[in-house]
């Protein structure tokens, strides 16, 4: 039995980093994937029709404007989404304009979706960063547990079960990054 602990407590650490790079992988994937959206979006828009949604809401002048645009396209290319989605919801106030609105539709939900990955993989990582120290800390202590008669069960019982809850968040949160939503229309 005291052999079957230290694999156990020494296994999950290695299955966890392993699975913690995993789940790295798939997340830099899906952010980069979803970043290119926000950038086809940003680049569906029309320049002419933001143009003349300026002049008839705002009553810009045609410098404003060329420095508007000049101001997306460097945007774009650094991927400065927040600056573009600013402007888009600054531009689309009334909601009058299609085309603006469902971009400016389509990057909350693109928004939302990276929100959702990302704190479902912190979470990850946060749960697993705490299993990876129990199970060092039970590992350092196996011979005391081996020695209390059911103490090893008691111990490895919940530990393994905290284990598998933690690949099952993982499993669902790999599968929701390979998800792809076609919102390129």
């Amino acid at each position: 039995m005291e052999d079957t602990l230290h694999y156990t407590f020494s296994t999950i650490p290695q299955v966890l980093a392993a699975i913690i790079a995993l789940l790295g992988v798939f997340w830099v994937f899906k952010i980069t994937h979803l970043n290119n959206q926000l950038k086809t979006h940003a680049e569906i828009l029309n320049l002419n029709e933001i143009r003349k949604n300026l002049i008839e809401q705002f009553n810009v002048n045609g410098t404003q404007v060329t420095s508007l645009k000049s101001g997306l396209h460097s945007a774009i290319i650094l991927e400065n989404f927040k600056w573009i989605y600013d402007v888009i919801c600054q531009i689309d106030k009334a909601g009058s304009n299609k085309v603006i609105t469902d971009v400016r539709m389509k990057y909350e939900d693109i928004d939302k979706e990276k929100t959702e990955l990302t704190s479902n993989t912190k979470l990850v990582l946060k749960l697993s960063g705490i299993q990876i120290v129990l199970s060092v800390g039970f590992l350092i202590l196996v011979p005391v547990i081996y020695s209390i008669c059911y103490l090893p069960y008691i111990v490895m019982i919940p530990n393994l079960i905290f284990f598998l809850l933690i690949i099952l968040l993982t499993i669902r949160t790999i599968l929701r990054a390979l998800q792809v939503k076609k919102l390129v229309t």
